[in-house]
């Protein structure tokens, strides 16, 4: 199947989130539920996502980084993670806050958590 791994870039502060999708339903399905996942968001249907401060400026726009045939979903997780850290580590503009596989210290480090 199919991957892609795509930003979402609020184009009133340039901040970003990194997200991937594997392409069963399509990129813009994925679209989508973001935007579905902010209106549950607002009638208190859903906890809070990161990606929803970029969401509701109402400015911005999809792009996809990678497309990757014939992968599993693990292969896309890696690549999704490896771009996150990738942006992190060049600028602050990156949102992601939750990435799939690491290590709950190195979550708290980065959000200033103390427990």
């Amino acid at each position: 199947m199919k991957g892609f791994v795509y930003q979402l870039k609020d184009n009133t502060n340039g901040n970003i989130y990194v997200g991937s999708t594997m392409a069963k339903k399509g990129f813009n399905h994925r679209k989508n539920q973001h935007k579905n996942d902010y209106k549950r968001y607002c009638n208190e249907n859903l906890n809070y996502r990161s990606y929803f401060d970029i969401i509701m400026n109402n400015d911005y726009s999809y792009e996809i980084l990678q497309e990757i045939e014939n992968c599993c979903k693990e292969d896309l997780v890696n690549a999704e993670c490896i771009t996150i850290n990738n942006f992190k580590s060049f600028n602050d503009k990156c949102v992601n806050r939750c990435i799939y596989k690491r290590r709950f210290t190195e979550l708290q480090e980065d959000c200033g958590w103390i427990l």
